[in-house]
C-alpha cells in the first residue's frame, strides 16, 4: 500500500515553481541566530528579517518567471481560493557539513561530562549520532511565512510540507512550490 504522502508527490501538479534561495557568507545558520526573545516572545531579529526578505525575493522572482511563460499568478490564486486546490511545499536545505567531526566509522560514544557543582563525572557512554544537529524543522515556519507573504496564498493551504537535508559545499535553500487539485 502506498503512503498518501508518496501518492501526493507522484501526482502531477497544475502549477509548479522551483527555485533556490542563496544564503549569506555565514551559510545556513541555526535558527536560534535568526530570532530574539523579548518579554518571553520570540521575534525575528534583523538577521532573520534579512533571510525572510531573501526568501520572499526569490519567491517573487519565481512567480514573475511564470508570467514570462504566459501563466498568470491569478490562476494560482483562483485555484486555491475559488476551486479548493492546495499547496505542496518541498524544502531542501543544503549544508556544507552534515557529519560530526568527532564521529568515527563503526560508531562512537559520548564522553562523560563533569557536573558543575559536585565535580563528579556523569553521563557518557551513549551512542553518538554521526550527524550534526541541524534544525531543519525550525526553518519550516520561517520559509512558510515568507512564501505565503510573497505568493499571497495563506500557509493554511500548505497541506503537505516536506523537508530534506543535504550535504553540499554550496549552502542554499531549494524550494519547490506545487499547486494540486
Amino acid at each position: 500500500m502506498t503512503s498518501p504522502i508518496v501518492a501526493k508527490l507522484q501526482e502531477e501538479p497544475i502549477m509548479e515553481l522551483e527555485y533556490f534561495v542563496e544564503v549569506d557568507e555565514e551559510g545556513l545558520v541555526s535558527t536560534n541566530k535568526l530570532y530574539s526573545t523579548f518579554r518571553g516572545k520570540r521575534n525575528l531579529n534583523n538577521r532573520g528579517k534579512a533571510v525572510k526578505a531573501r526568501i520572499m525575493h526569490a519567491t517573487n522572482t519565481a512567480t514573475m518567471q511564470l508570467l514570462d511563460n504566459g501563466v498568470e499568478w491569478s490562476t494560482a490564486l483562483k485555484a486555491i481560493y475559488a476551486e479548493g486546490y492546495h499547496v505542496v511545499l518541498l524544502i531542501d536545505l543544503y549544508w556544507e557539513r552534515m557529519l560530526n567531526g568527532s564521529w568515527k566509522f563503526g560508531g562512537s560514544l559520548t564522553k562523560p561530562k563533569r557536573h558543575k557543582k559536585t565535580g563528579e563525572m556523569r553521563g557518557g557512554g551513549n551512542p553518538q549520532s554521526p550527524y550534526q544537529k541541524k534544525d531543519a524543522t525550525n526553518y519550516i515556519k520561517l520559509i512558510e511565512d515568507a512564501v505565503a507573504q510573497a505568493t499571497g496564498i495563506d500557509d493554511s493551504a500548505h497541506l503537505l510540507v516536506a523537508v530534506m537535508k543535504h550535504e553540499d559545499p554550496h549552502e542554499r535553500v531549494a524550494i519547490t512550490y506545487r499547486i494540486h487539485e
